[in-house]
């Protein structure tokens, strides 16, 4: 080529010229690189900030959470249990960021009106259980609860996409806690438009290192809720329109991995959503909570129960200035439940702080929020999955449910 070409015309001297300069400029670097390692060695400050650039630069390089765990033993199928190490009470924060976290200690992170990431589920766990994240087109993750990085912040922890193959584009919506000695029973899900689905526990993959379909969910719908159920638990779900409906699990055929729900309430029109959902026993309330922040807690006992797939009945009489209900939550009077906005800002506040009345009752106001904001969503903090008493988890918008016994 014409590169060559050149170089072949050139005469001897040019070459050994521009070799000879190569040399020098060379030889000029490594004089002043000697002079720099010289002076650095003289100078205890200035290699203790030498030292300090190094660990920067490969901090930034390379700090991100271990993806692999060294366990002892022999080469072979590694289960769930190589991951536990020992067992120790927890509770893990999943954050509306997607922060991923889990306290030193065993009691509930203190949330306050302070916190900049608000939680989307608080679930009292412990570090020998697998944490199942599910996003809203029906997609779950597994990740070991030990793995969770522990902080005393609420609002912090570490990122979902550098603990489960999920990435930025997953949106979680739901998680559970599973212990492992959990054998039996169903995990129930239910969507946004009112489909509903159950799924054997024993048919789930266990620790995967990449994420799996659990539920088909349509284009125009989401995945809002899951919980621990058994044949004999009983579901309520609430609608933005303010009716309710209560029916047994033993309604819902179960299906496989992948499959899709079936109907589990009619919605009153396209604008028309569940808003939340938990489990149905008679010593628990509902509470339902407006956009505008009204709020009313109602015994179970006043809802009937009813087939699969009805209209339900009234939960509330919504307030003239309110579009809807935007929030609910089932659980016991002293649970502890966080309002968040859809400006992300949270109210820490107890199930019995909500006045109490009837169905048809319209509430009254248990947060003061600002202009322009509205109630999104209510996270309640979940008490631990017992076995030997049928509970459930379940997280909808960041509004979720366990049953547990005391």
């Amino acid at each position: 080529n014409e590169q060559a070409d050149a170089i072949l015309a050139m005469q001897l001297r040019r070459l050994a010229a521009l070799e000879r300069r190569k040399l020098e400029d060379e030889y000029k670097e490594k004089i002043e690189l000697i002079k720099m390692l010289e002076a650095l060695l003289a100078s205890e400050k200035m290699m203790r900030v030498e030292v300090a650039r190094e660990l920067a630069a490969i901090r930034e390089k390379y700090a991100d959470p271990r993806r692999t765990v060294i366990i002892n033993g022999p080469a072979g199928n590694i289960q769930a249990s190589d991951f536990w190490g020992a067992s120790e009470s927890t509770w893990i924060t999943v954050t509306e960021g997607g922060n991923l976290n889990r306290t030193y200690q065993d009691s509930p992170p203190r949330i306050t009106t302070e916190v900049k990431d608000p939680p989307l589920a608080v679930i009292e766990s412990n570090t020998a259980d697998t944490l199942y994240l599910f996003t809203a087109d029906g997609m779950a993750a597994t990740v070991p609860v030990n793995m969770l990085p522990q902080t005393e912040d609420p609002d912090g922890g570490t990122v979902y996409t550098t603990l489960c193959s999920l990435t930025t584009d997953d949106q979680i919506t739901c998680a559970v806690g599973v212990p492992p000695s959990l054998e039996e029973g169903f995990l129930a899900a239910l969507t946004e438009r009112g489909e509903v689905k159950r799924l054997k526990l024993e048919d789930l993959p266990g620790m995967s290192a990449k994420p799996f379909k659990f539920m088909d969910i349509e284009a125009e719908d989401r995945l809002i809720w899951v919980g621990y159920v058994s044949e004999e638990t009983e579901l309520l779900l609430v609608t933005h329109q303010g009716q309710a409906i209560r029916f047994s699990v033993s309604d819902v055929r179960p299906t496989g991995l992948g499959a899709g729900g079936m109907r589990a309430i009619k919605l009153q029109g396209q604008k028309d959503r569940v808003v939340g959902a938990g489990i149905a026993t008679n010593d628990r309330h509902v509470l339902v909570c407006t956009d505008t922040g009204v709020a009313k807690r109602t015994p179970v006992t006043e809802y009937p129960v009813q087939g699969r797939g009805g209209q339900g009945v009234i939960t509330m009489k919504l307030p003239k200035d309110a579009t809807g209900l935007a929030a609910a939550a089932v659980g016991r009077l002293d649970d502890e439940l966080v309002l968040v906005t859809d400006k992300g800002h949270a109210y820490p506040m107890p199930m019995n702080k909500a006045q109490a009345a009837g169905r048809s009752a319209k509430g009254d106001y248990v947060v003061t929020i600002l202009a322009l904001e509205v109630v999104d969503h209510v996270t309640r903090l979940e008490r631990y999955i017992r076995p030997s008493s049928p509970p459930a988890v379940q997280v909808e918008n960041g509004d979720t449910d366990e049953e547990s016994t005391t």
